[in-house]
């Protein structure tokens, strides 16, 4: 067989270099730093769960008419008059999923819970109360120091320019900035509620 293959080659004038380098070449030109993916899919397993909820103020208080999703979805539920929601039977993922609530007035609270375990949670989330700490005008700008925490080092202040506010349209936003902030400690119990 090797006999044929040089004679082959003698009769045509080619030589094994140049095979060489051609096969070097073309084998140099490919794409190898990146492997191709073809029909990639992704499979993301559900799982059926009921979820039991109460949402409370900082105090205790239930709040009433809090808007409950499940982050991704389009679930979604209020509360009611003491607190609490229900999800019965809910498709989520299995791994992860997001529950998450909000209340005109007060601070968004979410929760990251899984179904691989169990198909049943009972969770309480947290509202707190948003708390306007100054105000400047868009168009003239302004300096906001934080109220004194004695759990801060330094206390904090923010400074907008004249013009530095920009509405949803792209536009310079020349009325009054109301400023909302809380300082959230991170040593406390209930931190995990909160956010």
């Amino acid at each position: 067989m090797i006999v044929f293959v040089i004679s082959f080659l003698q009769k045509f004038r080619i030589n094994i270099f140049s095979i060489i380098l051609l096969a070097v070449f073309f084998t140099a030109c490919q794409d190898t730093l990146e492997p191709k993916v073809i029909n990639s899919v992704s499979i993301i397993s559900f799982n059926k769960v009921n979820l039991d909820g109460l949402v409370t103020d900082e105090k205790g208080l239930k709040i009433s008419n809090a808007l409950v999703t499940i982050l991704g979805t389009h679930i979604n539920t209020f509360t009611d008059s003491n607190g609490i929601f229900r999800f019965k039977d809910i498709d989520v993922p299995t791994e992860r999923f997001v529950v998450n609530c909000q209340k005109r007035g007060c601070y968004n609270a979410s929760i990251g819970l899984s179904s691989t375990h169990t198909n049943s949670h009972v969770v309480q989330l947290i509202l707190a109360q948003e708390k306007i700490i100054g105000n400047f005008s868009g168009a003239n700008g302004g300096k906001i120091s934080f109220s004194n925490n004695p759990n801060l080092i330094t206390q904090p202040s923010i400074e907008i320019p004249s013009g530095g506010v920009i509405n949803f349209k792209g536009e310079i936003y020349t009325g009054q900035v109301n400023v909302i902030c809380r300082y959230l400690n991170p040593t406390e119990l209930n931190f995990g509620r909160f956010v």
